[in-house]
């Protein structure tokens, strides 16, 4: 709400603001993601639970590493005294750059996916109990 309010202020322009709206957006699901650990898990809580924990994660991992690689370059690799920044530090490229990194962090999660199956296991090792685990 007050991010979106104040969206043209200076301020939140500053901030890379593109940058910002995913990174909310991945801590907003994240913070989500524990009530798919609530019951019992089947095969496609299971995949679930992978798969949306490895991708909210990026969601929130990518924003942070392209605004670290924008301060980085902007105040200690800027050979340009004067004038524009560089293409790729401009807004529309630092999101296309986003979505780049999280489409390959996706192809890995499914990779891995593919490759390795997930299963629900039965743990024993409380005596008169059975627990269902991913």
């Amino acid at each position: 709400g007050v991010f979106v309010k104040f969206w043209s202020t200076p301020l939140v322009k500053a901030s890379s603001r593109e940058l910002c709206l995913v990174l909310l957006t991945g801590l907003l699901f994240g913070f989500l993601f524990p009530f798919f650990s609530i019951g019992q898990p089947s095969h496609q809580i299971c995949l679930i639970r992978l798969a949306s924990g490895a991708f909210f994660g990026t969601l929130t991992i990518v924003p942070v590493f392209l605004k670290t690689f924008r301060v980085y370059f902007l105040f200690f690799r800027s050979s340009r005294k004067a004038g524009h920044p560089p293409r790729y530090l401009q807004p529309l490229w630092q999101g296309l750059l986003c979505l780049v990194l999280v489409f390959l962090q996706t192809l890995i999660l499914l990779v891995v996916i593919i490759g390795h199956p997930v299963t629900r296991t039965e743990d024993h090792s409380y005596p008169g109990k059975v627990l269902l685990i991913c």
